[in-house]
């Protein structure tokens, strides 16, 4: 399993890793030798309304919440995550703080701080807001990147710092009456 913050294209090279490495060991290297489980699991953010634009609202507000939230208890000598963020354009607010991320790991490549890196995972990580915010369709198209990089199993986190219950189970019903059952019935007709 990884996770899924650097969106499906840094999924398919983690995925393509796997399978190099998977390729070049041996059974005997195997904690189970000739049980082989090629599964690849992502765990990504996700925020579904029947209104896309409101579920990418709500998204990007949980995002910047939880990735607040993450660096503050890695750091407690940050600022706790902000709670008044509902009426602000929390994804305006994520796309700069990617960018911010990205030229921050650029100086610290160039002091020698950090090891060159792939640009691709310059994503801003937590604070993207790629991910399948807003509806059904950006879901299943979300997912069709993923399995289309090697992703066998999305596996959804949801309960994210400011959703309600209610926008919670919506979108766990929104995932189960109309993106699964796209896979599902291609699974069951063999594609």
């Amino acid at each position: 399993m990884v996770l899924g913050y650097d969106g499906p294209e840094a999924m398919a090279d983690y995925h393509q890793m796997f399978m190099d490495e998977r390729a070049s060991c041996g059974d005997e290297t195997l904690v189970s030798p000739g049980v082989v489980n090629e599964e690849f699991v992502a765990l990504c953010p996700t925020v579904l309304a029947e209104d896309g634009d409101e579920g990418l609202k709500i998204g990007a507000r949980a995002q910047r919440f939880f990735a607040e939230a993450i660096q503050y208890w890695a750091a407690p000598n940050l600022q706790p995550p902000a709670h008044n963020t509902d009426k602000v354009d929390n994804v305006a607010y994520l796309k700069a703080k990617v960018a911010e991320v990205e030229a921050a790991n650029i100086e610290a490549i160039k002091r020698g701080d950090m090891p060159a890196r792939d640009s691709r995972y310059f994503s801003g990580g937590i604070w993207s807001v790629d991910h399948p915010f807003g509806d059904a369709d950006k879901a299943i198209e979300y997912v069709r990147r993923l399995e289309a990089g090697g992703v066998t199993d999305c596996m959804c986190m949801i309960q994210m710092g400011t959703l309600t219950q209610d926008q919670c189970l919506e979108t766990i019903r929104i995932w189960g009456e109309k993106v699964i059952p796209q896979f599902a019935n291609a699974a069951a007709a063999g594609k």
